[in-house]
């Protein structure tokens, strides 16, 4: 398993957000963000996916919501 900077990622799939929040890029090369991966991640206020992801698990931003404010898809 491969941690860059806040995320941990394993063979392309974005298993789980670490960091401080903020606006976050997601790395290019993720295929996947797992389920909850961004699961109880308060102070996150906009994620950028990258074109490389070609799915979004259910429940991957669960209880991210109350900062969220924007997401920017492919």
């Amino acid at each position: 398993m491969g941690v860059q900077n806040d995320f941990v990622i394993k063979e392309g799939v974005l298993e789980k957000y670490e960091g401080a929040g903020g606006s976050v890029r997601i790395p290019d090369g993720v295929s996947k963000i797992a389920d909850s991966a961004f699961s109880r991640c308060s102070g996150v206020t906009e994620v950028l996916v990258p074109d490389s992801v070609t799915e979004i698990c259910s429940h991957a931003f669960f209880c991210c919501c109350t900062d969220l404010q924007r997401a920017v898809l492919p």
